[in-house]
């Protein structure tokens, strides 16, 4: 006899911020290991991540920009990087290039980034990119982090 019934629903992860976020990961122990990045579920609506979707970086008048280039033609092709649907990637020269910009020490931990847009963002229609800021600064010799967001971020949505 065969019993028929719904899957019991996999419980919700709850998102450590609500707002868009890259994660540069610690820079890889053994040697030839990949140097991984990753966005939360908020940072992949905004980006509008899709199967096959690529990304690039770039400064812009010293900010750095993530940018969905999956159907931007001018892009130099090893200036993009693959990003898989759960917002995962990885660029040993986009780890060097952020962690040096922004002075993270992703030797030793993790680091993350708030990706924010502006009225820019929205003028831009058929781009989606956003502006990285590092979340934590190191306050009182790095022994307490401290949220550094001066306004929460507008999220485009579709």
């Amino acid at each position: 006899m065969f019993e028929f019934g719904l899957r019991p629903k996999k419980p919700e992860i709850e998102e450590k911020y609500p707002f868009p976020v890259l994660t540069i990961h610690q820079v890889p122990e053994k040697k030839g290991s990949n140097y991984k990045f990753s966005l939360n579920r908020a940072a992949i609506r905004m980006l509008n991540i899709r199967r096959g979707s690529e990304l690039s970086f770039a400064d812009n008048n010293d900010q750095l920009i993530i940018a969905n280039v999956s159907n931007v033609g001018d892009v130099n092709p090893k200036d993009k990087v693959n990003v898989t649907l759960k917002g995962d990637f990885s660029s040993k020269r986009y780890h060097s290039i952020i962690s040096k910009k922004f002075e993270l020490d992703t030797q030793n931990q993790d680091a993350e980034l708030m990706i924010q847009s502006d009225e820019r963002t929205a003028e831009s229609p058929g781009y989606q990119f956003g502006y990285l800021t590092p979340i934590y600064s190191e306050v009182n010799g790095g022994d307490q982090p401290e949220l550094v967001v001066d306004e929460p971020p507008v999220v485009l949505t579709a």
